[in-house]
């Protein structure tokens, strides 16, 4: 056994190689005694630093790192829900046939990211476009439908064409005898009977027409709903160019007490309401914006009492249209335009504060969704204009 280099005293380490026994002790116990002490000196000679015990492994929760010192990564956009009528995916072209294509498909166009371009409306250039791969074809006064039941592949839009028996599943026509001027004539109704003061209102028309009709008598409907008490004085022309006449008659029931009226004759029509306006009569236009009318060329003093004006659009039914492609949802068959479509449009107020409180405001636009939705009706014949 070598010696102990620990630190065990030089003398006792002696002491432990040099044991002897004390006399009459028994053999046995002198070893016993001899291995009770080298493992006492073994023990002895293990370092006197005692072995760090493991920390345990901690349980808190882990905090996000330290945005400066770790770069974040950008989280991944979900992929677009836009669809692509094109097998390739490239942005779709929409082929328009007519004269000129409306503002509201070029909006939306740009919105989607897609293209317009403007060609001949025809049935042999809705056929040679087919033919070229086209998706969707707007076609605009020009009946294409049997050039439709040949591509299958291609979309066709039909616009301010009247067609009667089936149609294949792939045309859409937007618009038609059935369009519902009524619906438009029924808001100015509600206008003028919530901006009334005096209880009397009027309305130039020239119910010649299904259309005019429609206007004429969605506009009573839309006067007795707001106000029930309402006197409502129709004066009917027989010719939209009856422009003197319509003048004599605005100012006359202006004079009468009449403090709002609405105008669907034309040109006569226009004419009439420049001149209650004049009178200070509040007015209600029809057929376009009437603040595109009054931005004209040679405005007249009366603008300031113009309140709205309501009118058919077949582009903002179209965008309608494009908008439920984009979301793989094409329309098909015969579509009047309507307010469900976004074919009927009542111009932003103008001068409103004046006449119709916020409380006027939004029961036309409950009105309006109503109509919309079919909940209510406006009471006339969408063919033929007539009241039910």
């Amino acid at each position: 056994m070598s010696d102990f280099s620990c630190n065990t005293p030089p003398g006792d380490q002696a002491a432990a190689r040099g044991y002897v026994s004390a006399p009459g002790e028994p053999a046995h116990f002198k070893r016993n005694l001899l291995v009770l002490f080298l493992a006492f000196a073994l023990a002895a000679c293990s370092s006197s630093t005692p072995t760090p015990t493991a920390a345990p492994l901690s349980t808190s929760v882990m905090s996000a790192p330290d945005a400066a010192a770790t770069p974040t990564t950008a989280p991944v956009e979900p992929a677009s829900t836009t669809v692509s009528l094109t097998p390739t995916g490239n942005p779709i072209t929409i082929y328009f046939l007519g004269t000129e294509a409306p503002d509201a498909l070029q909006t939306t166009a740009q919105k989607f990211g897609w293209r317009v371009e403007q060609r001949a409306a025809s049935v042999d250039s809705a056929r040679a476009t087919a033919q070229a791969g086209a998706k969707v074809i707007v076609v605009d006064r020009v009946n294409v439908v049997e050039v439709a039941r040949e591509f299958a592949q291609t979309h066709f839009i039909n616009l301010n064409v009247a067609v009667s028996g089936d149609l294949p599943s792939n045309t859409l026509i937007l618009g038609g005898p059935t369009d519902r001027y009524d619906q438009a004539g029924f808001l100015a109704g509600m206008v003028a009977g919530f901006a009334t003061a005096t209880q009397r209102v009027a309305a130039v028309t020239t119910p010649t027409s299904p259309e005019a009709l429609k206007y004429r008598n969605g506009f009573v409907s839309g006067v007795r709903y707001a106000c029930a008490r309402c006197r409502i004085d129709l004066i009917d022309l027989a010719d939209t160019q009856a422009t003197d006449f319509a003048n004599t008659e605005a100012a006359k029931y202006a004079s009468y007490g009449v403090d709002v009226l609405f105008t669907a004759a034309g040109a006569a029509g226009e004419s009439a309401l420049f001149t209650a306006a004049r009178s200070g009569v509040w007015v209600i236009g029809s057929g376009r914006d009437v603040n595109h009318l009054f931005a004209e060329p040679g405005s007249w003093s009366g603008q300031d009492h113009a309140l709205t004006s309501v009118y058919i659009d077949p582009g903002e039914a179209l965008a309608f249209v494009l908008k439920g492609f984009n979301e793989d949802k094409p329309l098909t068959g015969a579509q009047p335009l309507s307010l469900a479509n976004g074919g009927v449009m009542m111009a932003p107020y103008t001068n409103a504060d004046a006449v119709l409180s916020p409380l006027d405001r939004q029961d036309i636009e409950t009105a309006r969704a109503r109509l919309a939705s079919g909940a209510l009706e406006t009471g006339v014949d969408p063919l033929t204009g007539a009241e039910r």
